[in-house]
C-alpha cells in the first residue's frame, strides 16, 4: 500500500512540475499578446526551451528497422538517408557514414 502511495505521489509532483511550466509559457504567450496588441510588429512565438516527453520508451532498434516499419507512412520515406544527412549537416566535425544507429521509439 505505501509503495502505491509512493507512486501517487511521484506523478503528482511531475504533473504539478509540468502543469507550472505550461502555466509559465502561457503567461508568456498572453505577455506576447498583449505587447503586440499595442505594437504592430510581427509575432513571434515563445517556443520552450526544455522538451517535455512523458511516455515509456521501448527497446532500441536501429534507423534501417524503424524505415521498414514506418515504409507504409508517407512521412517516414526517405527516413534513413534523410536522418544521415540531417545529422551529418548539424554535426559536421562527427564521423556520421551511415553505419546503423539505435534509437528509441516512445509510445504515448
Amino acid at each position: 500500500m505505501t509503495r502505491i502511495d509512493e507512486n501517487q505521489e511521484a506523478i503528482a509532483c511531475i504533473r504539478m512540475d509540468v502543469d507550472a511550466y505550461d502555466a509559465e509559457l502561457k503567461a508568456k504567450v498572453e505577455a506576447e499578446d498583449t505587447e503586440d496588441s499595442r505594437k504592430t510588429k510581427q509575432k513571434t512565438p515563445v517556443l520552450p526551451q526544455a522538451h517535455w516527453r512523458l511516455g515509456a520508451p521501448q527497446k532500441r532498434i536501429t534507423t534501417k528497422q524503424v524505415a521498414i516499419d514506418y515504409e507504409n507512412n508517407p512521412a517516414f520515406r526517405g527516413f534513413q538517408k534523410n536522418l544521415f544527412t540531417f545529422l551529418q549537416q548539424v554535426f559536421p566535425n562527427e564521423r556520421i557514414d551511415g553505419s546503423p544507429l539505435k534509437v528509441c521509439i516512445y509510445n504515448l
